[in-house]
């Protein structure tokens, strides 16, 4: 698509904000709301804790490599090796997380996954920006107030308040087809910006 002018490179930044601003949204709100996995409440804060842990583990176990076993040419150098650990320590949680999980495993545990994710971007929003930049900002943390964190909060507060029941099934049959293009429309925009990266003669494999 990006080959033959379909999707141009001035559309990119309007996908993008349809995606994490209305698209992931509405993943995330058909994922939570109802579901009674997320209304356990040991899944309420194990999911987001896990993914916070595990992701601060993994970064961190990459800075340690870096700085003390991977002693190649190019991560001699701090910011070298803060990026490595931050680039290499995160896993994949989205765009093959959630159509693997979707396919492979039951619905409701979707729900799960979108708790998982939060704790996710805490870790790269807090410990993942100390490690690559040293030291931590308020504009950091303003980066989680985006759609996807309030499609969380509100979807978690419909539930807790036993509101979930009274969305008119009209809203939520709309959402939930929005929601499912969230994955296809973003694995779109992911490939037409590696088909971009690859066209540049750093990245020619020649």
């Amino acid at each position: 698509v990006r080959r033959f002018g379909i999707l141009s490179e001035v559309a990119d930044a309007s996908i993008m904000k349809l995606v994490i601003n209305l698209l992931m949204p509405c993943l995330i709100f058909a994922s939570i709301v109802g579901n009674p996995r997320v209304k356990d409440p040991a899944n309420f804060f194990v999911a987001p804790l896990a993914g916070f842990a595990a992701t601060c583990a993994s970064m961190l176990l990459c800075l340690l490599l870096a700085k003390y076993v991977f002693r190649f040419k190019g991560l001699q150098d701090g910011p070298a090796q803060s990026t490595f650990a931050v680039a290499t320590g995160l896993q994949n949680y989205g765009y093959i997380a959630i159509p693997v999980l979707a396919k492979v495993f039951e619905g409701d545990l979707l729900g799960i996954l979108m708790l998982h994710n939060m704790g996710v971007e805490l870790a790269i929003w807090s410990v993942g920006v100390v490690i690559y930049s040293g030291r931590l900002s308020k504009g950091s943390f303003k980066k989680l107030l985006n759609g996807p964190t309030f499609a969380v909060l509100i979807s978690m507060a419909l539930n807790g308040l036993n509101l979930d029941v009274y969305v008119p099934q009209v809203a939520s049959s709309a959402i939930s087809q929005l929601g499912q293009c969230a994955i296809p429309v973003g694995l779109l925009l992911i490939g037409a910006t590696v088909y971009d990266y690859c066209g540049r003669p750093e990245f020619s494999l020649k």
